[in-house]
Protein backbone atom coordinates (compact mmCIF):
# COMPACT_ATOMS: atom_id res chain seq x y z
CA UNK A 1 0.00 0.00 0.00
CA UNK A 2 2.49 2.56 0.70
CA UNK A 3 4.55 1.81 -2.04
CA UNK A 4 1.72 2.38 -4.36
CA UNK A 5 0.96 5.89 -2.56
CA UNK A 6 4.87 6.54 -3.49
CA UNK A 7 4.49 5.34 -7.23
CA UNK A 8 1.18 7.69 -7.26
CA UNK A 9 2.98 10.30 -5.68
CA UNK A 10 6.18 10.36 -8.00
CA UNK A 11 3.85 10.44 -11.09
CA UNK A 12 1.20 12.97 -10.05
CA UNK A 13 2.74 14.43 -6.67
CA UNK A 14 0.27 17.48 -7.04
CA UNK A 15 -2.21 15.34 -7.05
CA UNK A 16 -2.21 12.34 -5.36
CA UNK A 17 -1.17 11.54 -1.40
CA UNK A 18 -0.73 9.06 0.28
CA UNK A 19 -3.39 9.07 3.72
CA UNK A 20 -1.20 6.00 5.24
CA UNK A 21 2.13 7.92 5.57
CA UNK A 22 0.55 10.94 6.84
CA UNK A 23 -1.90 8.37 9.43
CA UNK A 24 1.96 7.00 10.33
CA UNK A 25 3.42 9.89 11.09
CA UNK A 26 0.50 11.40 13.46
CA UNK A 27 0.68 8.33 15.51
CA UNK A 28 4.42 8.48 15.99
CA UNK A 29 3.63 11.44 16.91
CA UNK A 30 1.00 10.94 19.68
CA UNK A 31 3.82 8.37 20.44
CA UNK A 32 6.32 10.87 21.21
CA UNK A 33 4.41 12.71 23.16
CA UNK A 34 3.03 9.83 25.38
CA UNK A 35 6.61 9.19 26.16
CA UNK A 36 7.70 12.75 27.07
CA UNK A 37 4.95 13.04 29.06
CA UNK A 38 5.28 9.77 31.16
CA UNK A 39 9.04 10.72 31.58
CA UNK A 40 8.63 14.11 32.76
CA UNK A 41 10.29 14.90 35.75
CA UNK A 42 7.12 15.43 37.97
CA UNK A 43 5.98 11.51 36.46
CA UNK A 44 8.67 9.94 36.72
CA UNK A 45 9.83 11.17 40.18
CA UNK A 46 6.59 10.47 41.83
CA UNK A 47 7.23 6.94 40.74
CA UNK A 48 10.61 6.86 42.12
CA UNK A 49 9.02 8.35 45.37
CA UNK A 50 6.04 6.03 45.40
CA UNK A 51 8.16 2.67 44.18
CA UNK A 52 10.76 3.40 47.43
CA UNK A 53 7.88 3.94 50.16
CA UNK A 54 5.86 1.34 48.52
CA UNK A 55 9.35 -0.79 49.03
CA UNK A 56 10.50 0.14 52.32
CA UNK A 57 7.72 2.02 54.14
CA UNK A 58 8.63 3.68 57.08
CA UNK A 59 12.82 2.92 56.89
CA UNK A 60 12.33 5.41 53.79
CA UNK A 61 10.22 8.37 55.43
CA UNK A 62 7.76 9.08 57.94
CA UNK A 63 4.17 9.92 56.27
CA UNK A 64 4.63 13.56 56.99
CA UNK A 65 8.38 13.72 55.56
CA UNK A 66 7.56 11.98 52.31
CA UNK A 67 3.61 14.12 51.82
CA UNK A 68 6.26 16.95 52.39
CA UNK A 69 9.44 15.43 49.96
CA UNK A 70 6.66 14.42 47.34
CA UNK A 71 4.89 17.53 46.82
CA UNK A 72 8.04 19.96 47.00
CA UNK A 73 9.14 17.76 44.19
CA UNK A 74 6.43 16.43 42.18
CA UNK A 75 4.05 18.28 42.80
CA UNK A 76 5.82 22.04 42.97
CA UNK A 77 7.23 22.03 39.70
CA UNK A 78 3.79 20.43 37.83
CA UNK A 79 2.12 23.72 39.33
CA UNK A 80 4.60 25.90 36.91
CA UNK A 81 2.22 24.58 33.88
CA UNK A 82 -1.03 26.70 35.03
CA UNK A 83 0.84 29.06 37.07
CA UNK A 84 2.30 30.27 33.30
CA UNK A 85 -1.44 31.14 32.62
CA UNK A 86 -1.90 33.57 35.32
CA UNK A 87 1.63 35.41 35.55
CA UNK A 88 1.92 38.14 33.48
CA UNK A 89 5.18 38.16 33.32
CA UNK A 90 5.18 34.78 31.85
CA UNK A 91 2.04 34.07 30.20
CA UNK A 92 2.91 35.95 27.06
CA UNK A 93 6.24 33.97 26.45
CA UNK A 94 5.10 31.02 24.99
CA UNK A 95 7.54 27.92 25.35
CA UNK A 96 10.38 29.68 26.22
CA UNK A 97 8.55 31.57 29.41
CA UNK A 98 6.98 28.01 30.40
CA UNK A 99 10.65 26.15 30.91
CA UNK A 100 11.62 29.33 32.51
CA UNK A 101 8.99 28.98 35.37
CA UNK A 102 8.91 25.33 35.47
CA UNK A 103 13.03 25.96 36.52
CA UNK A 104 12.24 27.85 38.80
CA UNK A 105 9.00 26.21 40.53
CA UNK A 106 11.22 23.21 39.78
CA UNK A 107 14.74 24.98 41.90
CA UNK A 108 12.67 25.80 44.79
CA UNK A 109 11.05 22.30 45.29
CA UNK A 110 13.85 20.98 45.26
CA UNK A 111 15.84 23.24 47.57
CA UNK A 112 13.03 22.58 49.95
CA UNK A 113 12.97 19.38 49.99
CA UNK A 114 16.32 19.38 50.23
CA UNK A 115 16.04 21.11 53.79
CA UNK A 116 12.90 19.09 54.84
CA UNK A 117 15.46 16.67 54.73
CA UNK A 118 18.07 17.33 56.44
CA UNK A 119 16.04 19.75 59.27
CA UNK A 120 13.77 16.60 59.71
CA UNK A 121 16.94 13.67 59.64
CA UNK A 122 15.52 11.89 56.34
CA UNK A 123 17.41 8.30 56.24
CA UNK A 124 20.09 7.35 53.79
CA UNK A 125 18.34 7.03 50.66
CA UNK A 126 15.57 9.81 50.24
CA UNK A 127 18.42 12.07 51.01
CA UNK A 128 20.47 10.72 48.51
CA UNK A 129 17.01 11.49 46.43
CA UNK A 130 16.71 14.77 47.71
CA UNK A 131 20.41 15.84 46.96
CA UNK A 132 20.56 14.41 43.68
CA UNK A 133 17.84 16.51 41.99
CA UNK A 134 19.35 19.47 44.21
CA UNK A 135 22.77 19.48 42.59
CA UNK A 136 21.05 18.36 39.22
CA UNK A 137 19.10 21.66 39.49
CA UNK A 138 21.81 23.30 40.46
CA UNK A 139 24.23 22.40 37.74
CA UNK A 140 21.72 22.99 35.30
CA UNK A 141 21.92 26.52 36.27
CA UNK A 142 25.38 26.77 36.37
CA UNK A 143 25.81 24.83 32.67
CA UNK A 144 22.57 27.07 31.04
CA UNK A 145 24.37 29.99 32.21
CA UNK A 146 27.60 29.62 30.51
CA UNK A 147 26.92 26.82 28.21
CA UNK A 148 26.47 27.86 24.41
CA UNK A 149 24.53 24.50 24.25
CA UNK A 150 21.07 24.58 26.81
CA UNK A 151 21.11 21.27 28.50
CA UNK A 152 18.13 19.81 28.78
CA UNK A 153 16.46 19.56 31.89
CA UNK A 154 14.07 17.16 30.63
CA UNK A 155 16.89 14.67 29.87
CA UNK A 156 18.77 15.67 33.40
CA UNK A 157 15.58 14.35 35.16
CA UNK A 158 14.83 11.48 33.17
CA UNK A 159 18.38 9.84 33.20
CA UNK A 160 18.96 10.76 36.91
CA UNK A 161 15.70 9.34 37.99
CA UNK A 162 16.01 6.10 36.05
CA UNK A 163 19.94 5.87 37.56
CA UNK A 164 18.31 6.04 41.10
CA UNK A 165 16.11 3.27 40.11
CA UNK A 166 18.36 1.16 39.19
CA UNK A 167 20.09 1.95 42.65
CA UNK A 168 17.67 1.40 44.91
CA UNK A 169 15.75 -1.67 42.90
CA UNK A 170 18.52 -3.47 41.15
CA UNK A 171 20.11 -3.92 38.05
CA UNK A 172 17.66 -5.43 36.40
CA UNK A 173 16.36 -2.50 35.66
CA UNK A 174 19.36 -1.52 33.61
CA UNK A 175 17.84 -2.63 29.81
CA UNK A 176 14.29 -1.13 30.55
CA UNK A 177 16.15 1.65 31.61
CA UNK A 178 17.94 1.92 28.65
CA UNK A 179 15.55 1.46 26.34
CA UNK A 180 13.46 4.14 28.30
CA UNK A 181 16.22 6.79 27.84
CA UNK A 182 16.54 6.05 24.10
CA UNK A 183 12.57 6.54 23.59
CA UNK A 184 13.35 9.54 25.73
CA UNK A 185 15.73 11.21 23.31
CA UNK A 186 13.64 9.79 19.92
CA UNK A 187 10.47 11.33 21.41
CA UNK A 188 12.20 14.47 21.89
CA UNK A 189 14.10 14.92 19.05
CA UNK A 190 10.83 13.79 17.26
CA UNK A 191 8.83 16.88 18.47
CA UNK A 192 11.90 19.05 18.33
CA UNK A 193 11.65 20.13 21.80
CA UNK A 194 15.88 19.34 22.10
CA UNK A 195 18.34 18.81 19.41
CA UNK A 196 21.29 15.81 20.33
CA UNK A 197 23.51 17.65 22.07
CA UNK A 198 21.23 19.51 24.29
CA UNK A 199 19.52 16.32 25.25
CA UNK A 200 23.21 14.44 26.08
CA UNK A 201 24.61 17.42 27.88
CA UNK A 202 21.16 16.97 30.21
CA UNK A 203 21.80 13.32 30.30
CA UNK A 204 25.54 13.84 31.30
CA UNK A 205 24.35 16.89 33.79
CA UNK A 206 21.68 14.15 35.58
CA UNK A 207 24.68 11.08 35.76
CA UNK A 208 26.64 14.40 37.17
CA UNK A 209 24.26 14.77 39.79
CA UNK A 210 24.03 11.43 41.00
CA UNK A 211 27.31 10.87 40.89
CA UNK A 212 27.49 13.86 43.78
CA UNK A 213 25.25 11.60 45.70
CA UNK A 214 27.13 8.83 45.69
CA UNK A 215 30.03 10.84 46.76
CA UNK A 216 28.58 12.79 49.61
CA UNK A 217 26.11 10.13 50.93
Amino acid sequence: MLALCLCLNQSNPQQMSCPLSGDLMKISEKIAKAVRIVTAPPVFIGLLLIGCIAQKGGAFASPGLFAAVFFLQVLTPALAYPAQKILPRFKDQGRGGQRRLAFIFTAVGYTLSLACALIFHAGEDLLFITVTYFAAALLLAVINKFSKVHASGHACSAIGTMACMIKFFGCALIAPCAVVAAATMWASLKLGRHTAPEFILGAVTGIAAFCVSLIII
